[in-house]
């Protein structure tokens, strides 16, 4: 989830300006809206940080695989979504992470798709992809 405007999530190396990964908070307003969450089939009416999860110059690559595995293998249901125009984690990576993820826990992948509703394709300003 993103931080609101203003809150730095990446310190950079020694001299480099201070920047913000996210830069709005429009995805807790796109996730808590309650045709949305109808659609996504949630329990959850709020949508909200989980922690402050703040990036280094030294951690900022670092993998995620294994913490989505340990969530996935405790039974805790994640949701990945990742735009097509995202410069910071773009689609590919996503796939490729979710790839590789599917098939060290013996998971089945199913083709990739657009997402439809009758003739309708699910593109939304905020959220373009869900998987």
């Amino acid at each position: 989830m993103c931080r609101p405007l203003g809150q730095h999530i990446w310190t950079p190396p020694h001299g480099e300006k201070k920047r913000a990964f996210c830069l709005e908070d429009k995805i807790f307003n796109y996730l808590n809206k309650k045709g949305v969450q109808k659609a996504l089939h949630t329990r959850i009416s709020s949508w909200q940080t989980c922690g402050a999860i703040w990036y280094d110059s030294k951690s900022i690559e670092n993998s995620t695989i294994s913490l989505l595995g340990t969530l996935v293998k405790s039974g805790v249901r994640v949701m990945v979504f990742s735009g097509d125009q995202d410069s910071v984690i773009p689609f590919f990576s996503t796939q490729s992470l979710l790839d590789g993820l599917a098939k060290d826990l013996g998971l089945y992948v199913g083709p990739y798709r657009p997402w439809y509703n009758g003739i309708k394709v699910y593109i939304y300003k905020c959220l373009i992809f869900i998987l």
